[in-house]
């Protein structure tokens, strides 16, 4: 396992992890500028925030 420097906050963030476990910045995913929003109703990002949009 390998750590790589969150762009967003620069923690320490495992190669796996999906996001940020301080910020909730998507890690492996393509980044996009459409909001997460699912059903109508705004996702929570994976720190348990939820989406701004």
């Amino acid at each position: 396992m390998a750590l790589l420097k969150c762009p967003e906050c620069e923690h320490n963030v495992a190669d796996k992890a999906v996001a940020c476990p301080h910020c909730g910045y998507p890690m492996n995913s393509p980044t996009s500028t459409k909001p997460r929003i699912r059903n109508g109703k705004p996702t929570k990002l994976p720190n348990g925030c939820r989406a701004l949009g």
